[in-house]
């Protein structure tokens, strides 16, 4: 038996990949022995320090990397992470913070997140603690689980599986991922020396890495309830393909077959 055709990006480095995105979801969960045991599960995978050591991010994530694995110093890291993400009344690392949802409420970004979740089998609770599923850890969760799930299906040379999993990611950075990182990655929270930016920043470099990779190119979010300019039409949850993929889902208008390719493929 001849082994499958290759499709696409290798197995190995989607792998990669997903370790790194699952990395950058890990930093930015609060200090606590949850934090503890993902970093220390991902400090112990070789092909991650591999990753690292080649892109010089080894270096550039000293400052996070450092306390992250010191126990005893995860007070100065739970400090810094309530100052920068929790005292002020905006909080960044949710992408309902951004755009219109500042103003209308998350409800439609929650729909559609969920829709992607559920299509994909993402178990939310599971994935990061009790953080609501706008939260940038729990996104960068799922994108490394898409990751994962495409390196499976290319394992298997299977070309129809890979086509769907690759067109979820390139939806799922053009509407959310993508332009709420680009966003992030402005605001003053994250703004100079630090374990959290230094954190941040390796996660827009993997994000704007996957845009290039994918040819998406989404506008950052703006913060403040401010819409993105050229984007005024009301956001409607129901054109989303993935919200409605399963039964008992947000309840908006189930999308026609040709809605869900659509969205997903275009």
């Amino acid at each position: 038996m001849t082994a499958p055709e290759a499709i696409g990006p290798a197995p190995a480095d989607l792998t990669t990949d997903a370790l790194a995105f699952a990395l950058g979801a890990a930093m930015l969960g609060y200090p606590d022995a949850e934090f503890g045991a993902r970093m220390s599960s991902l400090a112990a995978e070789p092909r991650l320090a591999a990753r690292l050591e080649e892109t010089g991010d080894e270096v550039r994530l000293r400052p996070m990397l450092s306390l992250a694995m010191a126990p005893l110093r995860w007070d100065d890291l739970r400090s810094e992470y309530i100052e920068r993400f929790e005292r002020a009344s905006f909080s960044p690392l949710s992408e309902g913070e951004y755009g219109r949802a500042r103003t209308t409420g998350k409800a439609p970004i929650l729909a559609d997140l969920s829709g992607f979740y559920q299509a994909f089998g993402f178990e939310l609770v599971l994935a990061h603690g009790n953080e609501l599923g706008d939260h940038l850890g729990v996104e960068l969760e799922f994108y490394a689980v898409l990751l994962m799930k495409q390196a499976a299906l290319a394992e298997l040379g299977n070309p129809e599986g890979v086509e769907v999993v690759e067109a979820a990611r390139r939806a799922f950075l053009r509407d959310h991922l993508g332009g709420f990182v680009r966003g992030l990655a402005r605001r003053p929270e994250v703004a100079g020396p630090g374990a959290y930016p230094a954190a941040v920043a390796f996660i827009a470099r993997l994000v704007e890495l996957e845009c290039a990779r994918l040819g998406v190119d989404p506008a950052a979010a703006e913060a403040g309830g401010s819409a993105e300019p050229g984007h005024d039409e009301e956001m409607k949850c129901g054109e989303c393909a993935l919200t409605t993929l399963l039964p008992g889902g947000t309840g908006a208008p189930k999308p026609t077959p040709d809605a869900v390719a659509a969205r997903t493929l275009n």
